[in-house]
């Protein structure tokens, strides 16, 4: 009888080891650790344009074309982690192939699904040749915009240092009528040279849409901190404990 009782005791320590490691090994493979409340975060990605609305043009190349590939990829990389990302198109259509009908269903698409932030994706383009460089757009008067344009933004001059441009409040429909933080990303103009260039490389297009990740990551970071630090737990204890988002590894170039 005594050595059931050991035994039994040693089987409820077990299962306790193994919930234990079951449990941390869902929180490593996540990818992004983060408090439970923060692993519900949606993220709808716009994919500018579409259908019978090509947007921008030049040498043939459309805008709405370039617009989808990066918001796929950038959708690729948030959802690698514990974020759950949906995109307002995945194929060249336009909701009931009208230009006013297809750009209200996009924010209300956003809005009815409670999204916690809402990235629109574009080219630009401007008469002669030489405005380039992306840019992000924010929602007027609301500060969680501007911040995540910011992040998004000192990712976007990360890849191209030549890039002076700065965010800027966009009178944008979409960013106007969403009701979450929403940004408008200008990823380059079809009008330069050297962008073009860009906009037509498949790998390039894969370091715009990181470096789009990479910025809401670390919006997402920041935003965490400041309710850690409002909750009075030490930033420090984030970094110890693996409760931070982290951006996708690039893929491997062939």
């Amino acid at each position: 009888m005594q050595w059931m009782n050991v035994f039994t005791i040693t089987k409820k320590k077990l299962l306790v080891c193994c919930l234990v490691f079951f449990f941390a090994g869902k929180l490593l493979a996540f990818g992004i650790s983060q408090p439970d409340s923060s692993l519900n975060k949606l993220i709808v990605v716009d994919a500018g344009h579409g259908g019978i609305d090509d947007g921008t043009s030049s040498n043939q190349v459309k805008e709405k074309e370039i617009n989808l590939k990066v918001a796929k990829y950038l959708t690729d990389y948030l959802s690698k982690g514990s974020l759950k990302v949906v995109m307002t198109r995945k194929d060249d259509s336009l909701y009931q192939n009208n230009r006013r009908k297809d750009i209200i269903q996009r924010a209300k698409m956003a809005n009815q699904r409670n999204a916690d932030l809402f990235i629109s994706i574009h080219v630009n383009s401007f008469p002669g040749t030489s405005s380039f460089g992306g840019q992000s757009f924010y929602t007027p008067e609301c500060e969680e915009s501007k911040q995540l344009a910011g992040f998004i933004q000192e990712e976007l001059i990360n890849i191209q240092p030549e890039n002076y441009r700065q965010i800027k409040p966009g009178p944008f429909y979409v960013l106007q009528h969403t009701e979450m933080p929403a940004v408008l990303v200008e990823v380059g103009f079809l009008s330069n040279p050297q962008d073009f260039q860009r906009l037509t490389n498949e790998e390039e297009l894969k370091r715009i849409a990181k470096a789009i990740e990479t910025g809401v990551i670390n919006y997402l970071n920041e935003k965490l901190e400041q309710q850690s630090t409002k909750n009075e737990v030490p930033a420090s204890s984030l970094d110890s404990n693996n409760q931070k988002l982290e951006p996708t590894l690039d893929p491997p170039r062939p």
